[in-house]
């Protein structure tokens, strides 16, 4: 029996060397995919038209994945460029940072952060406080949403201003950070729940401002719904959800 047993355990072995190594996949995140997809076919389109065409059809897919996804999670990059400085009023503190993601020698995708902290409130902000200790570009994962004119309902940094190549192989956004941390993390359900419910509703509001159909009655049974869900979540989950929330309203004071 045990020579049998010998023989067993002699053939798995001698099967799993032969057997073809698994790769842990390469780290990515959809919306660096999107905007890679674009570059890689850059020099498919014949000419300045079809480019600027493009780059329309690329901002349209980037916003209707935004809206879809609600938030981007779990964004790998280096963090460089920090600083800061008082605001005009001389109560707040204005940080400023980058977040670069170069998954390719020539195609790198930067995020121009900031936040606007009261000094009375820098040492409670998880933000501020992390990203005041890290070194420059050091890796980071980053939350957040690219920043959208509420009025214009398009991105704040339009890559139509850019010379053609640097707009798709170096394409630059304006986001608002709701999380940093060194490593990766993963959202709740009831989290994400409540975040797909405020941005329901915060969109539904946004149809005000820009003169569309738009009933206070919905408007407010949305905002119940969300209320309702924020109930669910743990402090800190509630926490993150007060961030998503003054990411999304950062637009309306651009």
């Amino acid at each position: 029996m045990k020579h049998y047993l010998f023989l067993l355990v002699a053939i798995l072995l001698l099967v799993s060397c032969k057997m073809p190594q698994q790769h842990k996949p390469k780290e990515s995140n959809p919306m660096v995919e999107l905007l890679k997809s674009y570059n890689d076919k850059q020099y498919d389109y014949p000419n300045d038209i079809a480019k600027k065409e493009t780059l329309k059809n690329r901002e349209d897919s980037l916003k209707q994945l935004q809206d879809s996804l609600c938030i981007f999670t779990n964004i790998k990059g280096s963090i460089n460029d920090i600083s800061s400085e008082e605001s005009e009023d001389g109560k707040s503190i204005v940080l400023s940072y980058d977040i670069k993601i170069a998954p390719d020698k020539y195609f790198e995708v930067t995020l121009n952060c900031t936040r606007i902290i009261s000094k009375d409130s820098l040492e409670n902000d998880s933000i501020y406080k992390f990203v005041k200790a890290q070194d420059e570009f050091s890796q980071v994962y980053v939350d957040g949403i690219l920043a959208i004119s509420p009025a214009e309902n398009k991105f704040f940094d339009d890559p139509l201003n850019y010379d053609r190549e640097l707009a798709f192989s170096y394409p630059k956004y304006v986001f608002n950070v709701v999380d940093i941390r060194a490593k990766e993390s993963t959202l709740s359900k009831n989290l994400m729940t409540s975040i797909k419910l405020f941005k329901d509703s915060y969109d539904y509001l946004l149809k005000d401002m820009r003169h569309e159909v738009y009933k206070k009655s919905i408007f407010d049974e949305k905002t119940a719904k969300c209320n309702k869900s924020a109930d669910l979540l743990t402090k800190p989950e509630f926490n993150y959800l007060g961030r998503y929330i003054e990411a999304c309203m950062m637009d309306l004071y651009r």
